[in-house]
């Protein structure tokens, strides 16, 4: 999915006195935007209750900057709860909201002291491309947060996918939390404004069944980083998708293997609840588009087929005893 060029705040806040807060420092913010590069931000969205959330999170509009606040009332009119329940609640929407995924999330609270504030921000910084636990009071404070938030919604919303057309072979769209995941993975990278990709493969796992909501494929994409100030792209590398929740333990046995066998370098990993990725370098000094093990066997012959079959085997050993699932 691509996001719209004017970016769409949600407030999710129990006290409506604050709305004329966020009013202030949205426009505030919105006019820099509009005199310095012709973007502007929406009115923002407003939820006072935890129904009022939810309703705006299961509905199908897009929000580049969600502000979340933990005491919320149920229901709007009745007064705000006392724990922090319904809130992390909404975090939890937040965070799996695989359909329109969020770029920037704050949560601000006047009971950041009261809450697991190690938790909150993990969540945050492993969810979300940006996410941050702030102290409601210091609005001033605050404008410059919401500022940060939005400049980094806008970056992240700039990142340009380009994936080319698979020709006579079929595969499966990129969900759009698959393409959160590949913007994530090219803002890591020193300089990285977008990633221009080719299919390689896609494959469907055997334990999928019809209308599962989870996600049922792996896809392996093949392309390269697009660097800013004429720094053109980046060596060819492997972008895997990997379907479910096993993904990061996955990419942490990935990560062993690098430290046995020198042509495996992990470039990037992301991870989601329901996806994963995984960037790796081409192996190899050409540019050239590699051919799959299984087309390579075909085309050779025997005694050939054999030494290759005999390096893989050298390969597997130098693995050791450390990695029994990576060895089968």
């Amino acid at each position: 999915m691509s996001y719209p060029l004017m970016m769409q705040p949600l407030v999710i806040e129990d006290n409506d006195d604050v709305k004329d807060a966020y009013e202030g420092i949205f426009e505030t913010i919105s006019a820099e935007f509009s005199a310095s590069m012709a973007f502007r931000i929406m009115h923002p969205c407003y939820a006072f209750s935890y129904d009022a959330a939810v309703n705006h999170l299961d509905g199908s509009k897009i929000f580049q900057v969600v502000i979340l606040d933990l005491r919320l009332p149920e229901t709007q009119g009745l007064p705000e709860v006392q724990d922090q329940d319904l809130g992390l609640a909404l975090l939890e929407k937040c965070i799996d909201r695989d359909r329109y995924p969020i770029p920037a999330l704050l949560v601000i609270s006047g009971h950041v002291g009261s809450t697991d504030q190690v938790r909150i921000q993990d969540m945050l910084r492993d969810n979300f491309f940006y996410g941050k636990l702030l102290q409601k009071g210091d609005y001033g404070f605050l404008e410059n947060e919401i500022r940060r938030a939005c400049r980094e919604a806008l970056r992240y919303a700039g990142v340009g996918l380009h994936l080319r057309d698979a020709g006579l072979e079929q595969y499966p769209t990129l969900s759009p939390r698959e393409e959160d995941l590949l913007r994530r993975s090219v803002l890591q990278q020193s300089g990285g404004i977008g990633a221009d990709l080719n299919w390689w493969s896609a494959t469907r796992s055997p334990q999928a069944s019809a209308g599962t909501t989870s996600n049922p494929w792996t896809k392996v994409l093949m392309g390269r980083y697009l660097l800013d100030d004429g720094g053109g792209a980046s060596r060819p590398k492997f972008f895997k998708l990997l379907a479910g929740p096993d993904s990061r333990s996955t990419i942490d046995s990935a990560r062993k293997i690098e430290q046995k066998l020198t042509h495996i370098k992990i470039t990037s990993s992301v991870v989601s609840r329901s996806t994963g990725l995984i960037v790796t370098e081409k192996v190899g000094a050409q540019d050239a588009r590699p051919k799959p093990l299984g087309e390579i066997f075909q085309s050779i012959d025997n005694t050939s087929a054999f030494e290759i079959a005999g390096q893989v085997v050298g390969q597997v050993q130098q693995l050791g005893e450390l990695l029994d699932d990576s060895n089968r």
